[in-house]
C-alpha cells in the first residue's frame, strides 16, 4: 500500500441456505501462515516491469506470479475456471524506469446466475525495489486469496458454482501508483470483456492487527483491524462517481454481520490466545468493535480505482501507521527492507517464532471474505452459459484473444460476417459487434467494443519514487535472537 502521499441494486441475490459446516479455522490460519511464509522467503523486490528471468531474491516477481496460479489452480482443481494476463504499460520507480509490462493476473470462476457481474478478491503481489520478501505488504494479501479460494472450492464443488463470477486477481504495480488496478478498471470501462464489480474486496497488509497484542505482551491491548469502506480519494485521482447510499448501506450491513459470525466461529476455535504473560480470551463480542468497520483515514490501495468508478468495495487491513509523525514504536516498517516474515512474527509475538495471535490475525480475513461471499455469490447449484473473457480492448486490426470457461469445442459467430472454432479474431473496423460463443447446447452472446486505437497508459499519481529507507529497532525487541 502506498504510505504516501497520497451489490447492483438492480439485482440483489439472495444467498442460499448455508450448509454449517465451516473449514477448520486453527488448520486455517496454520495454512495461510504457511504460505506467506514460503511466499515471502522466496521471493523479494517484486518491483513491476523490471523483472526478466532474474533470481527470486533480485526480483522475484515473475516468480510469485507464477507460483501463485500453480497454486491456484491446484486449489480450484475439478472446478471451472479461467486464468488470465491483463498486461499494461507502467512507468516504474523515479530513476528505475520499467522496460517491460506490468501485468495483472486474473483466476476467474464463472458465475451462473449473473456471469457479466462479478466479486472481486484481489490484492497486489509486487513491491519495493529493495524488499525482502514484503510479507505484511502485501505477500500477506496474496497468501489470503489462496487460501480463500482453497476453502471455497469444496463447498463449489458440492453446492454449485457461485451465482456471480468470483475473480480472484493480483494485481500488479500498486507501489508504482495503484497503475494495475487502474489499468483493470479503465479497460473495463472501454470494453474488455470483464464482468462488471458488485463487490470489490481488497486483502491489503493483513496479520498486524486485532487479536494481535503489539510484540505479543499480555499487558499490551489488543491492536484493531479494518475493514474499510471509503477513502478520502486525492483530486488526482480524476472525477469520482458516488456509489449509492443503498450499496453503501447494503454492504456495511453484511460487514456486521460477517464480523458477528466469524468472531462466534473464531470464539470457539482458537480462544483463549497464549500470551508472553498469559491467556486471553478471544473474539468475544465485546471485541467485535476492534474490528472497525467503515471510513478511516487512509489512503490508498487497490480498492481506490474502483471507489472512483463507483464500485463498491472493502479493503481488510491491519496497521498502516509506521509513516505518522510519531508512530507508536510497535509500528510496523512495510515498504521497508525490514519487511519480512521473521520481523512480522516478532512485532506480533515478540519472537521469531510466530504465535497463535498472528495466524488468527491472518485468518481473520479469510473469514469475513467466506462471508462476503456467501452473500453476493451463493453457489447456486446451477449450470450457467459459457463464460467468454478478455481483459484487453479491442482494436482494430490487433488480434483480440478470448477465453472461454469450457473444456469443449466452442464455435464463435464474430458479428463481423466470419464464423469458426479459434478463440483468436482479427477486427478489421471498429464498431459494435454481437459476439456469440456456442458450447454444445449452449451459448452466451456480447458485445465486442472495437475502438480505433489502444488505450495509452494511466499514471493518475505521476511517476513517484519508493519511500526512503527507516531504521526500525523497537526496545521490546532488544536482545531478543532472532529479531531486529
Amino acid at each position: 500500500m502506498r504510505f504516501l502521499t497520497i451489490l447492483l441494486a438492480s439485482l440483489i441475490l439472495l444467498p442460499l441456505p448455508r450448509s454449517g459446516s465451516h473449514p477448520d479455522s486453527a488448520t486455517s490460519a496454520t495454512a495461510v501462515m504457511q504460505t506467506l511464509k514460503a511466499y515471502s522467503d522466496a521471493y523479494w523486490a517484486r518491483v513491476a516491469g523490471r523483472d526478466d528471468s532474474l533470481p527470486p531474491h533480485v526480483n522475484g516477481h515473475d516468480e510469485l506470479g507464477t507460483r501463485w496460479l500453480h497454486d491456484m489452480r491446484a486449489a480450484l482443481r475439478g472446478v471451472p475456471f479461467l486464468a488470465i494476463r491483463q498486461e499494461f504499460k507502467t512507468p516504474g520507480f523515479k530513476n528505475l524506469p520499467a522496460d517491460r509490462p506490468g501485468v495483472n493476473l486474473i483466476v476467474a470462476v464463472p458465475g451462473t446466475r449473473a456471469p457479466d457481474q462479478s466479486v472481486i478478491v484481489g490484492t497486489h503481489y509486487d513491491g519495493e525495489p529493495f524488499s525482502k520478501g514484503s510479507a505484511y505488504d502485501d505477500t500477506s494479501g496474496v497468501a489470503i486469496t489462496l487460501q480463500v479460494a482453497r476453502l471455497m472450492a469444496p463447498i463449489w464443488h458440492a453446492q454449485g458454482l457461485p451465482a456471480r463470477t468470483v475473480e480472484f486477481v493480483l494485481f500488479d504495480a500498486e507501489e508504482q501508483g495503484m497503475i494495475g488496478s487502474e489499468a483493470y478498471v479503465q479497460r473495463m470501462q472501454h470494453g474488455a470483456l470483464l464482468p462488471r464489480p458488485a463487490l470489490m474486496i481488497d486483502e491489503e497488509q493483513n496479520g498486524v492487527g486485532y487479536p494481535v497484542r503489539p510484540f505479543g505482551l499480555l499487558s499490551n491491548e489488543p491492536l484493531p483491524a479494518f475493514a474499510w469502506t471509503s477513502d478520502p480519494l486525492p483530486p488526482v485521482l480524476g472525477k469520482i462517481h458516488p456509489i449509492p447510499a443503498a450499496q453503501r448501506r447494503l454492504l456495511h450491513s453484511q460487514l456486521v454481520d460477517a464480523r458477528g459470525a466469524v468472531f462466534r466461529r473464531l470464539h470457539a476455535a482458537v480462544s483463549p490466545l497464549r500470551f508472553q504473560g498469559g491467556a486471553a480470551p478471544a473474539f468475544t463480542s465485546a471485541d467485535e468493535s476492534l474490528v472497525r468497520i467503515g471510513r478511516v483515514n487512509i489512503c490508498c490501495s487497490d480498492n481506490a480505482p474502483f471507489e472512483v468508478a463507483g464500485y463498491p468495495n472493502v479493503t481488510f487491513a491491519g496497521d498502516a501507521g509506521y509513516y505518522d509523525r510519531n508512530p507508536p514504536p510497535w509500528a510496523y516498517p512495510f515498504d521497508q527492507p525490514q519487511d519480512t516474515f521473521t520481523t512480522l512474527a516478532c512485532d506480533t509475538g515478540g519472537s521469531p517464532t510466530p504465535s497463535p495471535a498472528l495466524a488468527a490475525a491472518l485468518d481473520l480475513p479469510v473469514q469475513l471474505t467466506l462471508e462476503l461471499l456467501h452473500d453476493n455469490a451463493p453457489p447456486s447449484g446451477r449450470v450457467g452459459p459459457p463464460a467468454v473473457l478478455s481483459p484487453q480492448v479491442a482494436v482494430a486490426g490487433t488480434a483480440l484473444h478470448l477465453a472461454v470457461s469450457t473444456g469443449g469445442t466452442v464455435h464463435y459467430d464474430f458479428g463481423d460476417g466470419t464464423r469458426g472454432t479459434n478463440p483468436v479474431h482479427t477486427y478489421r473496423r471498429p464498431g459494435h459487434y454481437k459476439l456469440r460463443v456456442i458450447d454444445g447446447r449452449r451459448s452466451a452472446v456480447q458485445t465486442i467494443v472495437v475502438r480505433k486505437q489502444a488505450l495509452g497508459p494511466d499514471v493518475p499519481l505521476g511517476v513517484i519514487g519508493p519511500p526512503p529507507i527507516r531504521p526500525w529497532h523497537p526496545d521490546a525487541l532488544s536482545g531478543v535472537a532472532g529479531c531486529p
